[in-house]
């Protein structure tokens, strides 16, 4: 069973709003500055729970959104927050590796702590096909810390689900994936939160519509 399939959302949000984590306002913060730095008609938010980033997305800019996410509930709730907020709309509620996951390829897709639980090779892949020729694919790793467990303690103990689930991706086996499959790097840095962990973030183009086939070992 799929971890995320058993947490409440309610747990998850306030959980990744709490002060001595503050991951929810700086996930936020990134992708607010993304979209205005690219300024993208249409985006696509993998792991999308109940709408988390639906409010950084301006309507003057933003025509078309969809939503991933494994989890019925969490796509209901944003279905609920969200189903009059935009001129289009859409809601999926499947794994965005699997076939039965299909879109309208978007100009941005916004991809936060999400190849931490899934096999970001075969992951990046899955993600390319949603991603417009010329288009942009955001995505936030966090990094190891030898003194901060990777899921924060809090009072929200379903999320020590994910303990054992959550496996860290290196930034520099992702970035040569990500060019593998034919995205190249726009930016790349590294973000340190007040609670002491440390974040990189990816900004990457689809620059070339062939699939390399060169292998190369992770």
């Amino acid at each position: 069973m799929n971890p995320w399939l058993e947490i409440p959302l309610a747990d998850y949000e306030a959980h990744m709003s709490m002060a001595s984590i503050a991951q929810a306002q700086y996930i936020s913060r990134v992708l607010a500055g993304i979209v205005q730095d690219v300024r993208p008609s249409s985006v696509a938010i993998i792991g999308c729970s109940g709408g988390n980033g639906f409010d950084q997305l301006p309507t003057d800019i933003v025509k078309r959104v969809v939503g991933v996410e494994i989890n019925p509930h969490y796509i209901e709730i944003a279905r609920e927050r969200y189903m009059y907020h935009f001129n289009r709309l859409e809601l999926i509620c499947q794994d965005f590796q699997t076939s039965a996951c299909s879109f309208k390829p978007v100009d941005l897709v916004f991809a936060a702590l999400i190849f931490e639980y899934v096999d970001y090779i075969t992951g990046l892949t899955s993600i390319k096909k949603f991603i417009k020729h010329g288009g942009f694919l955001s995505v936030i790793l966090q990094l190891p810390n030898e003194t901060i467990s990777a899921v924060s303690p809090s009072p929200y103990s379903s999320l020590s689900k994910l303990n054992g689930f959550l496996k860290l991706v290196s930034p520099e086996n992702f970035e040569a994936c990500a060019v593998s499959v034919g995205l190249s790097v726009v930016t790349s840095k590294r973000s340190m939160l007040d609670s002491g962990k440390v974040f990189h973030e990816f900004l990457l183009q689809k620059t070339c519509s062939e699939v390399y086939t060169s292998v190369i070992n992770f």
